[in-house]
């Protein structure tokens, strides 16, 4: 074991001067924290003509504040700001990418070692004394490439389930044009007139344990492919007429994440929706879920979200404005093309979700082997 400080160099970033940098490409990319990291590597949205602190292509970018943690490597020469350290790996002793893949292991741990009262952070110290496992270069090469291998597959996996909701989309705008033409000539209804029982506002719970019976879905729940994510609570109170049946919609009404959406299935078993969410019920013999979940995922949803949005504390659209919605209905054979469709695509997912699943747990476990 060695300190991370002895096999790397560290360079805490430090901020350039607000009139240095730009969204024009002019300079270098300029990283701030962790809000500018994609999958692999970091997404460019700022650039800098005077640079205070650089790091160079394949240094190791860390998060060390607000929030701590978040692991990336820089693809090009960039600046860095206070809210990254960037660490280059000495060659001849360790190799970047295992390095890359031993801090990723590392993240709960940097952000325990956080401190400070408004928000967490990390200093140059709490990096320098990490102590990190050094087998020989020759077997750190061959546990990243390990690991990169098992990374590749989870990224084609995601990429595949990425190209098959895009599939769905293309087929929804082929077989019933675009909601704001309309060219079609469908019938054109408010979402309030396509339901059973008026939208309804979910439950004012508070989240608890999750019991293993009932889940609370809450908006930070819900993921914008319209899955759920892997967190679960329960409701301290549970009310039937909360509980969710195959087929119903809900519709995010506040916060960041307003006009976000989720088609319930029985498969996530026993449900129950939280207040900062509205329950659609489809009147199925006039207008299917899947139908009504994929126009919302349409550019004509997007920009009713967009100018219905009320900007008093936060965002928020009430069970009034999404009623108002309007709805080109096609003819309900084809809404059952489509719902076809639909499921034999969401077969596919299901495969590639597994895959996606297994290929995680290897990922996970070689971590554990190689690193805790």
């Amino acid at each position: 074991m060695v300190r991370l400080g002895e096999i790397s160099i560290l360079n805490m970033g430090q901020s350039p001067k607000s009139e240095t940098y730009n969204q024009n490409e002019e300079g270098i990319p300029f990283f701030q924290g962790n809000a500018d990291f994609g999958e692999i590597n970091p997404v460019k949205k700022y650039y800098c003509t005077e640079p205070a602190k650089i790091a160079k292509a394949n240094d190791l970018l860390v998060s060390v504040r607000a929030p701590i943690g978040a692991i990336n490597i820089a693809n090009c020469e960039c600046c860095i700001g206070r809210g990254l350290a960037g660490i280059t790996a000495k060659d001849k002793i360790i190799f970047y990418l295992y390095l890359y893949y031993f801090l990723k292991s590392k993240v709960d741990d940097l952000k325990n070692k956080g401190t400070g009262s408004t928000f967490k952070a990390i200093n140059k110290n709490i990096l320098y004394d990490l102590p990190v496992p050094l087998p020989p270069i020759e077997t750190q090469k061959q546990i990243a490439h390990n690991l990169d291998a098992i990374t590749n597959i989870i990224s084609l996996r995601k990429k595949q389930l990425l190209e098959l909701d895009n599939l769905i989309k293309s087929v929804f705008y082929d077989m019933f044009g675009d909601p704001a033409k309309n060219e079609k000539e469908w019938k054109v209804i408010h979402l309030s007139k396509l339901t059973y029982d008026s939208l309804m506002y979910g439950s004012g719970a508070s989240a608890t344990k999750f019991d293993n019976n009932i889940r609370y879905i809450r908006i930070t729940d819900i993921n914008y492919n319209g899955t759920l994510n892997e967190e679960k609570v329960s409701p301290n109170i549970i009310e039937n007429k909360y509980l969710l049946k195959e087929g119903d919609i809900l519709f995010a009404r506040s916060g960041a994440t307003v006009g976000k959406t989720f088609k319930f299935n029985e498969s996530f078993g026993k449900c129950i929706f939280a207040g900062y969410l509205i329950k659609f019920t489809p009147n199925v013999d006039i207008i299917l879920p899947d139908y009504i979940f994929y126009f919302t995922k349409t550019e004509f949803y997007r920009k009713f979200i967009e100018s219905n949005i009320k900007l008093v504390a936060q965002p928020n659209i009430n069970a009034k404005q999404y009623g108002n919605l309007k709805i080109p209905v096609p003819p309900i054979h084809l809404q059952n093309q489509f719902a076809i469709i639909v499921e034999k695509i969401e077969e596919q997912k299901s495969i590639i979700k597994k895959g996606l699943s297994e290929s995680q747990n290897l990922f996970d476990s070689l971590m554990s082997q190689y690193f805790i």
